[in-house]
């Protein structure tokens, strides 16, 4: 018996439907008020999320109070989001934004503590990690928050320009700028511990 013409376009139809990826429904359905949605992102994301903080903290306590900041900012700003296959790279960018405020935070009441007899004592050894290194995480921490998403995501994430302009919602050639412009304000900044570090070799 001949299938009705009707019937045959619907099943076409049905059959072509594209497939919905988890991130949107899971996002879809928080943005429709679904609260039991919020942990289905956090399994989602929670572990790339950590990875990200803890790359800049290296330190575990630290790195999962970041995990936790980034989903409580992430929140209220996700309808904003435009492009929601590129979440997992925004959370990422909330969670370099995070672990660097916690990082002034940190150095901030580390100087109060400090007596003043020994504020100006020489820094400890930077870490071998060439990317991470004390003096360098210190240094990323002063850039604007402009500059730091752009250089951590570029840097440590390994994002594209055009993907970071995706997610952050500027042209490439911004991207591209504030890399620079942060690069070159390391460079600055650094100075001082590479002339040192010279006079000693």
């Amino acid at each position: 018996m001949a299938v009705p013409v009707l019937i045959k376009a619907d099943i076409g139809a049905h059959l072509h439907q594209p497939e919905v990826s988890p991130d949107v429904a899971i996002v879809a359905r928080i943005r429709r008020g679904d609260t039991a949605a919020i942990g289905l992102l956090y399994e989602r994301h929670a572990e790339r999320v950590y990875e990200t903080a803890w790359r800049i903290l290296r330190n575990r306590s630290d790195a999962e109070q970041a995990t936790q900041d980034v989903f409580i900012r992430a929140l209220p700003s996700l309808h904003q989001l435009r492009d929601v296959s590129t979440i997992g790279a925004w959370l990422c960018a909330i969670a370099a934004r995070a672990a660097y405020d916690l990082l002034r935070v940190q150095k901030r009441d580390a100087r109060r503590l400090v007596p003043l007899d020994q504020a100006d004592a020489a820094p400890a050894a930077p870490s071998p990690d060439p990317l991470l290194g004390d003096h360098l995480r210190q240094a990323i921490a002063t850039l604007s928050s402009k500059l730091q998403i752009v250089l951590v995501m570029y840097e440590i994430e390994g994002h594209s320009h055009a993907e970071i302009a995706s997610v952050l919602g500027i042209p490439e050639a911004t991207s591209k700028t504030r890399l620079s412009q942060a690069r070159a304000q390391l460079r600055q900044l650094l100075a001082p511990y590479a002339k040192t570090e010279n006079s000693n070799g």
